[in-house]
């Protein structure tokens, strides 16, 4: 079973992006190299939140993010899930 956390070494606090976006853009770079293929389910915000050390606001805010730029579905009550039909033309490693 994969976990995020397995990919993640941890957030830095020195790092100039906020711990949403370091979240985000480690998830994004999950999802375009395949880690996270599509259909996969992340964690619930609140099980990365405490994986992750911080807050579920932080993580629910990177998934936000993720689901305006079309990489996740989110099924209120089902979970999070990586979308079906990426857009290859669109690449979310790049924070803007």
């Amino acid at each position: 079973m994969f976990l995020v956390t397995d990919s993640v070494q941890s957030l830095s606090l020195h790092d100039p992006l906020s711990k949403s976006e370091q979240v985000y853009s480690i998830l994004c770079e999950l999802i375009e190299t395949g880690k996270m293929p599509r259909g996969f389910r992340l964690p619930s915000t609140r099980i990365l939140a405490g994986q992750l050390s911080v807050s579920r606001t932080t993580v629910a805010n990177a998934y936000s993010r993720l689901q305006e730029r079309g990489y996740v579905n989110l099924v209120i009550g089902r979970g999070t899930y990586v979308h079906h039909q990426l857009d290859p033309d669109s690449c979310c490693i790049a924070v803007t």
